[in-house]
């Protein structure tokens, strides 16, 4: 887990360089969005999962951390893999794949048998990030981070490690 989390420290950081290049998304109708389907595989074995809430998130600003200012929700899933579980992941991946239609790719980062794509929506003048989808896939294991708020392009390394503290 602590290689996973220093390529998205690395990922991140290569993408801050390039958030000029992020376009607003587009809108669709999805069956399911992204939290649906972390809501729903939740109570699967084997699969863990947080969600932190507007509330939570109301209550963690009074603490007067800057990074929780632009943070409404946090949705986090996790599952590693056995036979068992397999068809787990390959559903969750297949459902994540659709819920992220009209997402944009911040950054994609592969090293050996590990992948890490993050996902956002952006504000119509890509100055602000509505939402960020972190998926991670290894051999033996899958991780979904989804962050939801209003995040300044400008502030994104903070809210990359806060989401990496809870992971």
């Amino acid at each position: 887990m602590k290689k996973k989390s220093g390529i998205i420290l690395a990922a991140v950081c290569a993408a801050i360089l390039a958030c000029s290049a992020i376009v607003p998304a587009q809108r669709n109708s999805n069956d399911k969005n992204v939290y649906q389907v972390i809501q729903k595989y939740r109570s699967y074995k084997g699969v863990e999962s947080i969600n932190i809430g507007p509330f939570i998130m109301k209550l963690a600003r009074l603490t007067g951390t800057e990074e929780a200012k632009w943070v409404n929700r946090v949705a986090i899933l996790s599952v590693e893999q056995c036979d068992a579980r397999s068809k787990t992941i390959n559903s969750i991946e297949d459902e994540m794949k659709q819920a992220l239609v009209g997402y944009e790719t911040f950054l994609e980062a592969n090293e050996e048998d590990e992948k890490v794509k993050i996902l956002v929506k952006s504000s119509k003048d890509a100055e602000t990030i509505l939402e960020m989808v972190i998926f991670a896939k290894e051999t033996d294991e899958l991780s979904v981070v989804a962050i939801k708020g209003n995040i300044p392009v400008s502030q994104i390394m903070e809210v990359a490690e806060m989401a990496e503290e809870l992971d």
